[in-house]
């Protein structure tokens, strides 16, 4: 993850051994903001319409069967 006070610059690395991924992500505070379809799963995202605090991002990976995996919570705070 890299941020420099506007975008948000994120790789996420994910990966299924059966059916192979299909899709990855993005989720800010709860709320869909980005999707890839392709490897590497790279996103920049504009940070201003978070608003100013503490928000939680998570990525969720599916799998080719509909599987789905989310990854643990990473903090960004804006100020």
């Amino acid at each position: 993850m890299q941020y420099d006070s506007k975008w948000l610059n994120l790789t996420v690395l994910a990966s299924d051994d059966q059916t192979g991924v299909t899709k990855v992500e993005i989720y800010v505070d709860g709320t869909l903001r980005a999707t890839d379809t392709s490897t590497p799963y790279t996103f920049k995202m504009n940070t201003k319409p978070c608003g100013k605090g503490t928000h939680g991002i998570n990525a969720k990976a599916y799998d080719g069967a509909g599987n789905s995996g989310i990854s643990a919570p990473l903090t960004l705070t804006i100020n």
